[in-house]
């Protein structure tokens, strides 16, 4: 009877998330200003410069390792992909198919935590390391000769505030969730498109976002409706 009865809850809850995701697909709210609390990126020549070259150093040496797969996979942006990734070191695998409320869940936390960071990439005007140094990437592809967005990663706002919201599902695997959050930041170093004081910009900034939205009684109801999904897992 109990299960019964929790099954219904779950399954109001989801209807009342998906009339809520489908109104606030990014949030149609005042997130913080990204460029007005992040510092400076490091400029080329200073001590914090010279830190920032050799983690590039590093990461490039390890782009024809498994590790260098797993980063090329990570550049991947899509709910499937976190899913999938995330899902891995979760209670249970989890995909958009048998968790949409929590798919939805996820993509209001990532799109508005990359929301916030879209004018301060246009104010800080960094280039990126492929650029900087005139070596290909590990995802020669994807780039693109004027980009100048390197401050923060865009990649790893959305990392960290998938992280951030997960915790919140399946709290008892936060330190595995975080890993892997941390491990998609370092990705976007070793792929050559972020230095580390990009990843660290991120992870502030995506913070800061999650907080922000948490504060949202209608964000606090769709992770409900994630959360009683999750718990229902068979």
């Amino acid at each position: 009877m109990l299960k019964k009865i929790s099954i219904i809850l779950a399954a109001v809850l989801m209807a009342a998330a998906a009339c809520l995701y489908a109104q606030t697909k990014t949030a149609p709210f005042k997130l913080p200003k990204v460029e007005n609390f992040l510092p400076e990126p490091p400029a080329a020549g200073t001590d914090e410069f010279l830190l920032d070259s050799v983690m590039y150093e590093k990461g490039k040496a390890l782009r024809d390792t498994p590790r260098g797969e797993v980063a090329k996979a990570d550049a991947t942006i899509s709910v499937a992909y976190y899913m999938e990734r995330f899902g891995a070191v979760m209670a249970h695998p989890i995909n958009p198919k048998d968790n949409p409320a929590l798919a939805k869940y996820m993509k209001l936390s990532y799109r508005s935590a990359r929301e916030s960071i879209v004018n301060a990439k246009s104010h800080f005007h960094r280039m990126r390391p492929y650029q900087h140094f005139h070596q290909q990437s590990l995802i020669p592809e994807h780039e693109n000769e004027n980009d100048f967005s390197s401050y923060p990663s865009g990649h790893s706002v959305r990392a960290w505030a998938l992280a951030l919201a997960l915790i919140n599902v399946d709290p008892d695997h936060q330190e595995e969730i975080l890993k892997t959050a941390y491990e998609m930041c370092m990705s976007r170093v070793i792929a050559g498109y972020h230095y580390k004081s990009d990843i660290d910009a991120a992870i502030m900034a995506a913070s800061a976002a999650y907080a922000r939205l948490s504060t949202r009684k209608e964000f606090r109801k769709l992770q409900d409706a994630a959360i009683a999904e999750f718990n229902n897992h068979k």
